[in-house]
Formats: C-alpha cells, structure tokens, sequence
C-alpha cells in the first residue's frame, strides 16, 4: 500500500515541478522592443487671407490647408445626412453631388476627373471628405454659411491633429463671423 501512495503523491509533485520549470524559462529573456513610430512635429504655420474671404494655410513656405468659399444657394437647408443615406434616391443625392463637383473642380481643376473620395457627416462641421489628389491625401471640413459652404482643407499628415483642430475652430468662427457681418451688411441695405 505504501508504494501506491507514493506514486500518487509523486504525480502532482512532477507536475508542479515541469510547470514552475517552464514557466521559469521565459524570465530570463530579454523583451523585444517594438519599434517607435517616429514623433510628429508640427512647425509653425502662417495663415495668408485674400480678398475673396479665403485663406491658405503655410508651412515653410508650402501650402497645406487652406478655406475658400463654395457658393450654393440654400446651402444651410442642405441635410448631407439624407445625402449619405444607402437608400436615398438620386434626386435626394442631387446636392451632394452638386456640391462635390464644384469642390473638386476648386481643388483639382475643371477639366480634371472627379477622385475616389469618402464623405461623411462631420461632428465638426456639416459634411467632412477625404480625397487624394497629386499632392497626396486632403481632408475637407464644410459649413453651411447662408448660401455658401466654407470648405476648410488639410493635406493629412502634415499638421498635428490638435493643430489642424485648433486651426479648424479658428477658421470656422472667422468665416461665421464674416458671414453675418455681410448679412448683416446687406440687410442694412
């Protein structure tokens, strides 16, 4: 009987043995460092305005944002989110598409074919697209201003998100701010 009890009292022993054993064996490895992406620095930036109510953006003397004006009658009636349903028709679609093709006939020139874009609702502004042209990847902010949209524009991946953000702020509550002071303006007369 006293062999019996041995060999089931040496079972788990073994088994705690080979478990601290391998469990042991990783402790003295060195752990691989994953490699850092390397930090985005933002320099500073220079804002130019022109005449037209618009802006470009500069960094080291290169464009890489910018605001201009889209004229579209009725623009603050526009519901992008309609736009963007699945199942919306094509009629409800209409200013979408109205309102993209002059944008990217802004920012890409007439005669140039329309780009693979995304588009979406913007919790920022009231519809936000993102499209490639030869200068690499733009993201577009636009505001329903009266009867204009305010298109604010970033080459992604240039500026720090919290720059692009504070600039996105700035520039929406100047062109608010000059909006009403022209209805304002043409009210008066």
């Amino acid at each position: 009987m006293k062999r019996k009890q041995r060999a089931w009292l040496t079972v788990p022993f073994l088994g705690l043995f080979l478990l601290a054993a391998l469990c042991g064996c990783g402790q003295g490895e060195t752990p691989v460092e994953q490699p850092k992406a390397p930090a985005q620095v933002s320099e500073p930036y220079e804002i130019q305005k022109d005449d037209a109510g618009g802006c470009m953006i500069l960094q080291e003397g290169a464009v890489v944002g910018g605001g201009e004006w889209i004229p579209y009658p009725g623009a603050e009636e526009v519901d992008f989110a309609a736009c963007l349903e699945p199942t919306a028709e094509e009629a409800a679609r209409e200013p979408l598409g109205q309102v993209l093709a002059t944008l990217f006939d802004q920012r890409l020139g007439e005669d140039a074919e329309a780009p693979d874009y995304s588009a979406s609702v913007s919790n920022v502004a009231d519809l936000e697209v993102t499209f490639a042209t030869d200068q690499g990847s733009e993201a577009h902010y636009l505001a329903a201003s009266g009867d204009a949209f305010y298109n604010i524009w970033f080459r992604e991946g240039v500026l720090l998100p919290g720059t692009e953000r504070e600039l996105l702020d700035e520039l929406l509550a100047e062109a608010q701010s000059e909006a009403e002071a022209v209805g304002s303006d043409s009210g008066a007369q």
